[in-house]
Order: C-alpha cells, then sequence, then structure tokens
C-alpha cells in the first residue's frame, strides 16, 4: 500500500471543503499543505533538485498553482 504524504492529507481536505461551498476552510488547508510543501523544499540543498521537488512532483505542482491562484 503506498503511503500518503502529510500535504496530500491536507490538500485532499482542501478540494473537499471547496467542493461544498466551504471556502475559508478549503483556504485554511490549502494553507497548510502549501506549508508543508515549501518546508520540504526547504530541506533540499540544490537549487535544481528543490526545484524538480516543487515542479515534477504532481501533486506538489498542483498545490503550488491552486495557493498562487488564490
Amino acid at each position: 500500500m503506498p503511503a500518503l504524504r502529510t500535504e496530500e492529507v491536507f490538500w485532499a481536505h482542501a478540494q473537499v471543503f471547496a467542493a461544498i461551498g466551504h471556502t475559508g476552510e478549503a483556504a485554511l488547508w490549502r494553507d497548510r499543505a502549501d506549508k508543508v510543501v515549501m518546508d520540504k523544499a526547504s530541506t533540499i540543498g540544490s537549487p535544481d533538485d528543490r526545484q524538480a521537488f516543487l515542479s515534477r512532483v504532481p501533486v506538489n505542482r498542483e498545490i503550488l498553482l491552486n495557493g498562487q491562484a488564490s
């Protein structure tokens, strides 16, 4: 069974709350997901590897793009 990462769980929460029109709760969970991704990215020493982590991991990319859009 694949492991779920914290940011994936937080992102799923955000999507559910957005789907039922609870925009405040959705934003809260989206921000939490964004923070987890950025905290993990900050531990990656290589700028190229950090950028790959942010842009090539589909859930990370989705979280960051949706965070910027709101």
